[in-house]
């Protein structure tokens, strides 16, 4: 395969979390400014879900693949890991979260269930085939694939 098969995260799913973070941030705002004493504390509990939402807009972009590895773009970087490389993949259940690890490195993206774009199916081929022949199968654990982030594959 001589190009790059690229795709992206839906832009439905990226104005879902824009619009969830509008909303978890105001409702963190309004709590704060608009209840009085100990209730004001009700808003802290809206700031978890408003940073979640952040991290995904700024940690989720496009992926890029061919037969040699699987680049990563996004608002912090570009990621890079090789397939010869990894040794665990992690996706969780409504698989819109991947990590790929190995070697030191760990590249998060968005997953298969979150791609859009002309190449999506050929990508989850090539995917596949790719770990296939590297003995890999991807463990379901949503937890991880949810929380874990980029580490030591920035290009």
């Amino acid at each position: 395969m001589k190009r790059m098969l690229t795709t992206h995260m839906a832009t439905y799913l990226r104005g879902f979390l824009y619009l969830g973070c509008l909303i978890f941030l105001g409702a963190a705002v309004l709590c704060l400014v608009g209840l009085k004493g100990e209730d004001k504390l009700i808003g802290l509990g809206f700031l978890p879900f408003f940073s979640l939402g952040v991290t995904s807009i700024v940690g989720y972009g496009s992926v890029s693949i061919d037969n040699e590895r699987l680049i990563s773009r996004c608002w912090l970087g570009s990621y890079n890991i090789k397939w010869n490389e990894i040794e665990k993949v992690w996706i969780d259940g409504s698989r819109l979260n991947l990590i790929l690890e190995g070697q030191g490195k760990r590249v998060a993206i968005a997953g298969p269930a979150a791609w859009a774009g002309p190449d999506k199916s050929a990508m989850i081929m090539l995917m596949n085939r790719k770990l296939a022949e590297g003995g890999i199968a991807p463990e379901l654990n949503g937890l991880k694939a949810l929380l874990i982030s980029n580490r030591a594959a920035k290009v």
